[in-house]
């Protein structure tokens, strides 16, 4: 088979119309073309079709919207953006609520760090008994009463069953409260780790709209919220924002778990963690754990539990504890 090409007339009115709407269209392209080069980038943020690459504005011609009015940088679609503010004067101060009083508070992300085996799960699981008991608890050292609330374990490190859950029974948490997150069922049978994807998130706000309350949530470790490289900073805002993001959308606490570096004597304590510096500076809630040098207290504290950051600036005082073993 041969392919056939019609004999077009050039002077025929049906041709000369063609030939006039694509001089038409050539000539609007190059009209928007420099427009499209200088402002590419807010261009493909603000359209539909912004999953054209965002090489140049070239490659996005290839791939025309059918309405020519879109190419335009004055079209409605780019100019309803506007900068929003809000007044001083006009906003209501929000009171900073405790989970743990003057120690954990509601809607912001706080981080426990420490070196190795310096109890650092145990610390949270106490925690945990705290919050799905209420109240007054002797898991906790401060006597005054705080809410209670469900607890959500998101961990990469520890085994649930022989390890979290006997913390948690040691601690005398109310094991009704706190579920572990085992991981996301897609569309088999197939389990597979929870990750921190916009996906994940809603599956598990679905969880935690199930529940009456939930008060904390514990993530070990806290990279898991971390795409890519945990030593950018931009990765590490992303993923702390995301947490950040999710105690204020459950108004909850949440623990994130970060562990010391080596030869940090001397240093200051925001200085003792790896990775990107954002890892210390976009948390607004720090702890830090550490050993005792010399051993043991006149109270048989072995380790010492402060706070290196806090959103109240309160810095001063902090708890002895030893770590002990239990039967349960």
């Amino acid at each position: 088979k041969s392919i056939y090409f019609p004999v077009v007339d050039p002077a025929s009115p049906e041709h000369l119309e063609r030939k006039k709407r694509g001089a038409e269209v050539i000539a609007r392209l190059e009209k928007n073309e420099k427009e499209l080069e200088i402002n590419a980038a807010e261009y493909f943020r603000n359209n539909p079709y912004s999953n054209a690459n965002s090489q140049g504005a070239g490659n996005y011609i290839c791939r025309l919207p059918s309405k020519w009015d879109d190419l335009n940088y004055n079209s409605p679609s780019l100019q309803d953006r506007s900068l929003q503010t809000s007044c001083a004067a006009t906003t209501e101060p929000v009171k900073m609520v405790y989970v743990l009083p003057n120690w954990l508070p509601q809607g912001i992300q706080t981080t426990l760090g420490g070196a190795s085996a310096i109890g650092k799960s145990q610390i949270v699981c106490n925690v945990a008994a705290r919050v799905t008991n209420g109240g007054s608890h002797p898991s906790w050292p401060d006597p005054t009463a705080a809410g209670w609330g469900y607890v959500i374990i998101i961990s990469s490190e520890d085994d649930f069953a022989r390890i979290i859950l006997p913390r948690l029974m040691a601690a005398e948490a109310n094991l009704e409260r706190v579920h572990h997150v085992d991981g996301i069922r897609r569309y088999s049978n197939v389990t597979k780790p929870f990750s921190f994807s916009d996906e994940d998130i809603e599956s598990l706000a679905a969880f935690a709209e199930k529940v009456v309350y939930v008060g904390l949530i514990i993530v070990e470790l806290a990279s898991l919220a971390v795409e890519g490289d945990a030593r950018n900073n931009q990765n590490v805002q992303q993923g702390y924002k995301k947490l950040d993001q999710l105690a204020k959308r459950f108004d909850c606490a949440v623990i994130t778990i970060m562990h010391e570096a080596r030869n940090v004597k001397g240093k200051a304590l925001l200085s003792r963690f790896p990775g990107a510096m954002a890892m210390t500076t976009a948390p607004r809630n720090i702890w830090y754990a550490r050993e005792i040098e010399g051993g043991s207290t006149d109270t048989d504290a072995t380790h010492v539990l402060v706070r290196a950051k806090a959103t109240s600036g309160n810095l001063e005082g902090g708890y002895l504890y030893s770590i002990k073993g239990a039967e349960v």
